[in-house]
């Protein structure tokens, strides 16, 4: 069962970089920032490549130790990519939004811009070096590789992912109330704000956001609040 947790998600991580990789305003903002486009291609295409043995990956990590670690290490690298890309996109989305103001604009010229290039660019230049040495390692395992077929749109109702459950659910109080205190925060008001929740499948990430959704703090505060679903083809 681990392995199988552990294998789903990887690549559904795998998947999201990929997806956020080829977001057309994640796109815009890297070259706007000075952020390298050709490791950020060369990431996309070592990613890619990986994506296609995962498949046989999994079917042989129960009776393969090496090829088990071979994928937890991929695990590991790719959470710190999907680390890495998410504070470039939650900047881009601020940035977005922020674009047409002159105010913000000065703001993206000062010197805080020069030091986010720098870190950013640092921080992908260390996961491309980790993903490069764990792309090697798939010559030592021969695996089979599988086409990765293009994303289908999923046909589903817009609210498909939240029940309105009247079930108590116990032990997540605290983590309900730190998202709903960040929720609810007078800070930064005039900017958007991205609260990520993270973790492996099975956690209850979808869980605790619906309880932050519906607590009446979170109701009084806002006038509107709208549930928004991904596709399962991103997941």
């Amino acid at each position: 069962m681990t392995e199988v947790i552990l294998s789903a998600s990887v690549s559904s991580t795998v998947k999201m970089i990929l997806w956020n990789l080829s977001s057309l305003i994640f796109q815009e903002f890297a070259l706007r920032e000075g952020v390298s486009i050709s490791e950020l291609e060369m990431l996309y295409s070592t990613l890619s490549l990986i994506q296609t043995v995962i498949h046989d990956a999994e079917e042989r990590q129960s009776h393969e130790e090496a090829v088990k670690d071979w994928l937890k290490s991929l695990g590991d690298a790719a959470c710190d990519a999907d680390d890495v890309l998410d504070e470039l996109l939650v900047r881009a989305l601020r940035w977005k939004e922020d674009k047409g103001m002159m105010k913000k604009v000065r703001q993206f010229s000062s010197p805080s811009k020069l030091v986010f290039r720098f870190k950013i660019g640092h921080k992908i230049k260390e996961v491309m070096r980790r993903l490069d040495v764990i792309a090697k390692y798939t010559e030592n395992f021969n695996f089979k590789m599988y086409v990765v077929s293009p994303r289908r749109r999923v046909e589903r109702t817009p609210t498909d992912s939240y029940i309105l459950i009247d079930s108590k659910v116990y032990g997540r109080e605290e983590d309900r109330d730190k998202i709903v205190k960040m929720l609810t925060s007078s800070d930064d008001k005039d900017e958007i704000s991205v609260i990520p929740i993270v973790g492996m499948g099975g956690l209850g990430k979808t869980t605790i956001a619906q309880l932050a959704y519906r607590d009446d703090r979170v109701a009084r505060c806002f006038n509107l609040q709208m549930w928004v679903c991904v596709s399962d083809d991103l997941m």
